[in-house]
């Protein structure tokens, strides 16, 4: 969530968590685009839970926000795409880049 990756994120990790996705900076969407936002923010999780390993599902992450901000580049809304991508380049991997779900009984 917005800002985890500062404090969260690494503490996280070193208490014990195995892998960990956040923002270093606040989590900012236009309010007409929110759905956007929102299955981007989602997609990491999506992919991991779909058996991608917890980097792969980081990079998948990243993959589909460039997807979205060249459609919305594509409407002429430069604005939305600038925030979605300010917000991409904010995302922090950390821990295990080969977590899987099926190592959680």
């Amino acid at each position: 969530s917005c800002s985890s990756a500062s404090q969260l994120g690494p503490e996280i990790i070193e208490k014990g968590g195995h892998s960990f996705i956040g923002y270093v900076r606040p989590f900012n969407f236009l309010l007409q685009h929110q759905d956007i936002s929102v299955n981007c923010a989602n997609s990491g999780l999506q992919m991991f839970i779909l058996g991608q390993r917890a980097e792969q599902a980081f990079e998948s992450m990243k993959t589909f926000y460039t997807t979205q901000i060249d459609r919305l580049l594509q409407f002429g809304n430069i604005v939305a795409a600038s925030i979605l991508a300010d917000t991409r380049e904010s995302l922090v991997f950390l821990g295990d880049p080969q977590l899987v779900i099926a190592d959680f009984p």
